[in-house]
């Protein structure tokens, strides 16, 4: 719940497949959350929303890694 803190957002919507275990995490989310959390569910097999998330997830793990790749300059550098 600290990332999403961190993230300054107060409205978040988070969609899952109708697997339990994920409405279970979904779920514990939406109660440790101060703002507003809603719990889309979406049909199984829909690839346009298993698109965008793959997408959502490429990005973030590219930015990841071009931030690492920034720190380790920068500690070189600093030493």
């Amino acid at each position: 719940m600290g990332d999403l803190k961190k993230l300054g957002y107060s409205k978040i919507i988070v969609r899952y497949d109708p697997e339990p275990a994920l409405q279970s995490v979904g779920e514990a989310a939406k109660n440790g959350f101060q703002g507003q959390l809603i719990l889309e569910k979406i049909t199984v097999g829909v690839s346009e929303s298993k698109g965008e998330v793959e997408r959502a997830v490429q990005t973030i793990e590219g930015q990841s890694r071009t931030l690492r790749s920034a720190l380790f300059v920068w500690c070189e550098d600093w030493r």
